[in-house]
């Protein structure tokens, strides 16, 4: 099992009834990554201490690392631009 499935997905558990993929599969967008929910992130996030500074082998400092990849590798091949059929029923947003 990849760090990617075995953490929380934030969207999916505190704001929307989906999982973060399915809307970015919706909304046409790539799905760039997932990151646990650490209390040392928002420690970190209140002392300035990034958690690959903090913590940089736990879960979540490996999660925002894959994520930075992710977001390299997709401004990289170019993918940003907004693309996908609308073969569905469900509203969204463009």
């Amino acid at each position: 099992m990849s760090a990617g499935s075995a953490v929380v997905d934030f969207l999916h558990r505190f704001a929307y009834p989906l999982p973060a993929v399915v809307i970015a599969e919706m909304l046409g967008v790539p799905f760039l990554g997932e990151v646990p929910i650490d209390p040392k992130v928002v420690v970190g996030g209140d002392t300035g201490a990034p958690i690959v500074i903090l913590d940089p082998t736990s879960v979540a400092a490996a999660a925002f690392r894959e994520l930075a990849r992710q977001v390299v590798a997709t401004v990289e091949r170019g993918d940003l631009e907004h693309h996908h059929e609308h073969d569905h029923e469900h509203a969204h947003i463009h």
